[in-house]
């Protein structure tokens, strides 16, 4: 899944920046992990909108629902995962004086 791995650059970019802290980094990953949750639902739907490169296949007849439904359970086990490896970042309590800075 092409499209999937260009989301994961993205947000690897996005970690690796020398202002990066975990402030920041729990607001890059938390809206991540709720994308991941946003892509599943779309791709049971049958709507591609996050997967061009699976519209295409799609409309070529080489993804079929029971792929589909592979992907959706890649998805599922991605954001559990991920949920699970960020559980401290993710439960972090940041004071609101330190959301404006």
């Amino acid at each position: 899944m092409a499209d999937l791995f260009s989301k994961f650059n993205e947000l690897n970019l996005q970690l690796q920046g020398s202002e990066l802290n975990l402030i920041k980094t729990r607001f890059l990953i938390s809206p991540f992990i709720s994308k991941l949750v946003l892509f599943k639902r779309n791709l049971g739907r049958r709507e591609f909108y996050q997967f061009p490169s699976v519209a295409a296949l799609r409309e070529n007849g080489e993804v079929h629902d029971d792929d589909i439904q592979i992907y959706c359970d890649h998805l599922d086990m991605l954001q559990k995962d991920m949920q699970e490896r960020f559980q401290d970042i993710l439960k972090m309590k940041i004071p609101n004086q330190l959301l404006n800075v």
